[in-house]
């Protein structure tokens, strides 16, 4: 993936959740792991989705790349917000990027991005994003 020379800050990201960390979320380092960042990553995601009602029956999305940026740490006991947004949508794919930030602070701690692709969920085959999924991912950008 990608990225800009400037990660976005906390204003670009407009569906946002608080994550408290865990004592468990660290590494031998002390700082959070970056297997937490993917656990937050996903949980953001999933519960954009279900916010927006974008839980479709025989519809999907599946993971096809990943990507991360560190521009600084975060430790326990700190509650992160994790933010949102889509950064690019294609015809039956989209890239979601996902900033996390520490309290009070307006860059983020890191910048994850997820490539996805919208499936049918019997054949596994991509399909377009259309109607209410399409327009509730285009007012995420």
């Amino acid at each position: 993936m990608l990225f800009r020379s400037e990660p976005f800050p906390r204003s670009a990201y407009g569906f946002t959740i608080e994550v408290p960390t865990a004592y468990t979320d660290q590494d031998t380092n002390g700082h959070i792991n970056n297997t937490a960042y993917y656990r937050f990553t996903d949980t953001v995601i999933a519960l954009f989705r279900m916010r927006h009602g974008l839980m479709v029956p025989k519809r999907t999305m599946v993971t096809v790349e990943n990507g991360a940026r560190y521009l600084s740490e975060t430790h326990f006991p700190e509650v992160l917000t994790i933010g949102l947004r889509v950064d690019r949508l294609g015809r039956s794919s989209l890239t979601y990027r996902i900033g996390i930030f520490q309290p009070g602070l307006d860059r983020p701690a890191a910048e994850i991005t997820s490539a996805q692709v919208w499936i049918d969920t019997d054949t596994r085959r991509p399909v377009p994003i259309e109607g209410e999924l399409r327009a509730a991912l285009e007012a995420a950008m």
